[in-house]
This record gives C-alpha cells, sequence and structure tokens, in this order.
C-alpha cells in the first residue's frame, strides 16, 4: 500500500514538472529576426487569420540567441480617427533601452468596423500575446498599453474595462472583450495605461465635428454614451493611470483630458490607483517642441519603470504642468513628426 502511494506521489510530481519544463521555441523557430542589439518579430496575426489590419509587432531588447529572461511588455496603439493608421515599423528605442519588450497593433477600422471590433481587436492582440509569452520572453503579467488620439481613446477603453467581459451602459449591455482569434482562455488584463489626448465624451466630440466624422452616426438612436470612454470609468479592475494634453489640442481639445482626470479622481480618491495629468501648456494635438517631448517621454518611462518594472525608485508623480513653445503647425509639422520618428 505505501509503495502504491509513493508511485503516485512519483507520478504526480513528474507531471508538474513535466508541465513546467514545457519546452521554449527558439526565437528562430517564431519567425523572428536579429537586427543589431534587437530582436524583431514582425507580421503575427494575433486573430489567427490573414486579416492585415489584425497584426502587430514586437521588439526585444537583446541578440536573438541571448534573450534569456523574459521583459516587461510595453504595446502602442497608433491613432488616426479609428478610420486609418498602421502599427509602427520601428521600435521606440526609448523603452527598449530601458528594459521593457514593445509591441504596436493593427486594428480593424470604420466604416468596415464599428466600436467595439477595435477595442475586441486590442483585447485579443494581448491575449495572443500573452499565449506565446514564453515562446517570445515577455512576462505576461506586466503588460503596460499606450497610444495617441484614437489609441488613447483605445488605451483609456482598454483601462478602464479591465478585466471584466461585459459592461451595462443606459441599459445597453456591451460587450468589451469579444470572441477574436484562438486565445479565448488567456486573459486581457492590462497592468498601467497612457493616454495621449483621447477623447473621452463621444457626444462632445461629435457636436464639435458637426457630423464630418465617420464616428459620429447621425441617428437619433446612437449611443454615444456607449462609445465614451468616460462612461467606462469605474466599471473594470482599476489600472495606473497617465493622461497627456494640450491646451491648444483643436482636433480633440483640452476639456476631454480634464473631465477624463476629475471623473478618475471622484471615482478612485486619494491617488489609488496612481493617476498623473500631465498638461501641456500651449500644446497641440500631439505636437509641442523638443524639451517639452523630451520630458513627457521621461515621464512615461518613469510610469512604466514605476508600475511594470516595480522600480519605487521613479516615485509617483504628481499631476503637473509643462509649459511649451507655442508652434506653427504648418510651418513646424516637418520636425514635431521628425522628433516623433526619431523616438
Amino acid at each position: 500500500m505505501k509503495n502504491t502511494k509513493l508511485f503516485f506521489i512519483l507520478v504526480f510530481f513528474l507531471i508538474i514538472f513535466a508541465v513546467s519544463c514545457k519546452s521554449t521555441k527558439s526565437l528562430v523557430d517564431v519567425g523572428c529576426e536579429e537586427n543589431g542589439n534587437i530582436t524583431a518579430c514582425l507580421d503575427k496575426n494575433y486573430a489567427e487569420n490573414n486579416n492585415i489590419r489584425q497584426t502587430l509587432n514586437i521588439w526585444l531588447p537583446c541578440k536573438i540567441h541571448h534573450c534569456d529572461k523574459k521583459f516587461p511588455l510595453i504595446i502602442h496603439i497608433h491613432g488616426g480617427g479609428f478610420t486609418t493608421g498602421e502599427k509602427m515599423e520601428k521600435p521606440n528605442i526609448d523603452f527598449l533601452e530601458a528594459g521593457f519588450a514593445f509591441s504596436s497593433i493593427n486594428y480593424r477600422l470604420m466604416p468596415e468596423s464599428k466600436f467595439p471590433d477595435y477595442l475586441h481587436d486590442a483585447k485579443a492582440a494581448i491575449r495572443w500575446l500573452r499565449n506565446n509569452s514564453r515562446d517570445l520572453r515577455i512576462d505576461s503579467s506586466r503588460i503596460g498599453v499606450y497610444g495617441e488620439s484614437a489609441g488613447g481613446a483605445l488605451t483609456s477603453y482598454m483601462a478602464f474595462t479591465n478585466g471584466i467581459n461585459k459592461v451595462e451602459i443606459n441599459g445597453n449591455i456591451i460587450d468589451v472583450e469579444g470572441n477574436i482569434g484562438n486565445n479565448k482562455n488567456e486573459s486581457s488584463r492590462i497592468s498601467a495605461a497612457i493616454n495621449y489626448y483621447g477623447h473621452a465624451d463621444s457626444k462632445m466630440f461629435c457636436d464639435l465635428k458637426k457630423g464630418l466624422d465617420p464616428n459620429c452616426e447621425d441617428t437619433s438612436d446612437f449611443c454615444h454614451s456607449c462609445t465614451s470612454p468616460i462612461s467606462y470609468i469605474g466599471k473594470g479592475r482599476p489600472v495606473p493611470y497617465m493622461i497627456i494634453h494640450g491646451t491648444d489640442d483643436k482636433l480633440v481639445p483640452y476639456i476631454h483630458g480634464d473631465m477624463l482626470s476629475k471623473k478618475f479622481t471622484e471615482i478612485y480618491p486619494n491617488n489609488n490607483p496612481e493617476l498623473t495629468f500631465i498638461t501641456v501648456e500651449n500644446g497641440g494635438h500631439g505636437w509641442w517642441d523638443k524639451k517639452t517631448f523630451d520630458d513627457i517621454s521621461n515621464s512615461t518611462k518613469n510610469f512604466f519603470l514605476r508600475n511594470l518594472y516595480n522600480n519605487h525608485e521613479f516615485k509617483k508623480e504628481k499631476s503637473k504642468t509643462i509649459v511649451s513653445e507655442k508652434l506653427n503647425y504648418d510651418k513646424d509639422i516637418t520636425n514635431i513628426e521628425k522628433q516623433k520618428n526619431d523616438k
């Protein structure tokens, strides 16, 4: 009898050991390539179909045969009004140099797709990355997201619906998780989020656009609150959240960032979870002077180091105002885009 018990105990531990020692594929085997001191894994389809709009790129801060540990991951979501835009073809070097893996995703666009399709895509991308985290050397317990404009709004949706599948907004049940891809058992949870000048209130945004934007359906029964990120604050499991918005933003006016900040503070007082609202005085829709750009880049890097690496050497930042030079968009756009691309 004793021997039988010992046998089953031994078998149990052998099974556990075998599962824990599941072989990890080489980065070459998963289709990655070395580019200098970086490993790039490009055009991976997270929906497991042939749609280029459901692909992502990922970069690791190591040579392909020397990626011997897992890295926290930062995911970038592009802007473009949900009608245009592409994932990044080059990584954010600052984040790689700080020890993060970096990814940038595509998602389906309007008018072929509508809300919440692009939210479903973003969450599917995270589930795919988490499912492949062992082979891609990602620490799947530490994932942060940031995006600009429409990508900032999509980042807000993700932050505010974190860890939940469905939400009720004014009597409408919204499926925020979706069923894209083959990794439905994986979690789409994130650990930190940064919203660069994304909108808060769809009705306010559409009133400004006067029907000129495809996100703004001219029907009496359109649920603007359902597509308003601010409606979702307090619904999911909260994460540290940063807002960056310029006071001279003509495309998504500054009031949107201010509204998000006030609502977040109302729902989560005492700065728990952490909220940082960076106001860019004289800043437009993503354009400001180089010094301001560098200051903000430093704040965002420290935010992710603090919240993904749990590095408390980087203290929580208080909400603050950074004063930028007042730029002439038409005159300075070339330099503005160059400094973005350099990062």
